[in-house]
């Protein structure tokens, strides 16, 4: 195992601090071992954060593999001393390579010396991002494991909200189903189907073609088929039918499920009104509205 401890090199030119990561540029790891390196993105305030990664469930401080950022901050943090030294503010630092064991478990231990946390580390295994570690607060010790990406792997994370009125409501007409998702797998996303039921009848399969989606890039996904939906509630699951032509190689995370309320395009509001509930209301583009009530008049024009 590549099991040596790197310290950052401070450097002082023109009032500048530069660092040095002294090391392998590239790993040649034995058979049982898998090239590790890691992304640091710094906050506001990069001189806050120090880290550490050790092998298991382990201890910050103890059997250290390699730490980065200002190590006047250390494992306890240093009690807002707001000492400088380590990174600058609001850029990305490549740290590694190392040669990890293939399938085992390390731990990155974050610490933030003001305690209002927001460092971002990338873990990359054989080139590809596996997983996105986000500091909170004071940090913490966050765990990973060393395997790498599958070639052929997306995530489906929820669906987007485009029109929504009081809810997760749509005027009746077309719809454009939409949703978010990230690339998970090592290769270029170029292609995808997308599959949508709605209360569970056949599925309807469209094509996305054109794509550039490299890996771990999030990105959104619109059905070029608009649904031509009616006034009534539904409940519609949404998956990932093919990458690439191909399967998806972990489809545990391909599917979504919500529900929708189709009405009219003007919604009936009397009885929130009587409820006195805080409403929203979508109408067509220079449409206006009046609502008499007892003692007062609402009007509502969109431009």
């Amino acid at each position: 195992m590549y099991n040596s401890k790197f310290k950052l090199a401070d450097l002082t030119i023109l009032g500048a601090a530069f660092f040095l990561f002294p090391g392998i540029s590239s790993a040649q790891c034995p058979a049982g071992q898998l090239e590790v390196s890691m992304q640091v993105v710094t906050d506001d305030y990069g001189y806050e954060g120090y880290w550490e990664i050790t092998e298991g469930i382990g201890t910050c401080g103890i059997n250290t593999i390699a730490w980065g950022g200002n190590d006047a901050v250390g494992c306890q943090s240093a009690g807002q001393l707001q000492t400088p030294g380590g990174y600058g503010n609001n850029q990305t630092f490549d740290e590694g390579p190392w040669c990890f064991n293939e399938g085992s478990t390390y731990t990155l231990h974050y610490r933030d010396d003001w305690g209002d946390g927001g460092f971002v580390f990338r873990i990359i295994v054989e080139g590809a991002i596996v997983s996105e570690i986000t500091g909170l607060g004071i940090g913490g010790d966050y765990q990973f494991q060393v395997i790498p990406a599958p070639a052929i792997n997306a995530a489906l994370f929820s669906r987007i909200n485009s029109t929504d009125v009081m809810g997760p409501y749509y005027p009746q007409g077309d719809i454009t189903l939409k949703a978010a998702a990230r690339n998970l797998g090592s290769e270029l996303i170029t292609e995808m189907q997308i599959a949508y039921s709605i209360d569970g009848a056949a599925p309807v399969v469209q094509t996305l073609s054109g794509l550039n989606i490299n890996n771990y890039d999030k990105f959104r996904i619109a059905l070029p088929e608009a649904w031509q939906a009616v006034q009534g509630s539904y409940t519609i699951q949404m998956w990932i039918e093919s990458i690439n032509g191909q399967s998806d190689e972990e489809p545990a995370n391909d599917t979504i499920d919500f529900s929708l309320e189709i009405g009219p395009v003007q919604p009936d509001i009397m009885p929130i009104m009587q409820e006195q509930t805080l409403f929203l209301i979508q109408l067509p583009l220079r449409q206006k509205m009046s609502i008499t009530l007892p003692t007062w008049i609402i009007t509502v024009i969109l431009d």
